[in-house]
């Protein structure tokens, strides 16, 4: 079954845009870098799209606050228990 968000078609150029927005977020906030970034995921699923083999924008997200060196703070949800235990096995 499909998950939310998953397309072979769309998803990788999804996942292009989501990046793109996530960077411009983390650049105009960057010189308040005292506080944490929020970033709230309410449909993370597994963090991986294994029918295209792309990340999830929770995954894209962290590794691009971990290149940013920036401090944040991430929410995590999924109605999936199997995608979230999954998730946090990664």
């Amino acid at each position: 079954m499909k998950g939310t968000g998953e397309s072979k078609k769309h998803t990788r150029w999804k996942e292009v845009g989501i990046r793109c927005a996530m960077w411009r977020m983390l650049h105009i906030t960057k010189h308040l870098n005292r506080y944490p970034f929020w970033f709230i995921d309410l449909n993370c699923g597994c963090g991986r799209n294994k029918t295209v083999n792309c990340d999830g924008a929770c995954i894209e997200f962290i590794k691009m606050a971990l290149e940013e060196n920036r401090r944040y703070i991430a929410y995590l949800c999924d109605r999936d228990e199997g995608n979230f235990d999954e998730l946090c096995n990664i």
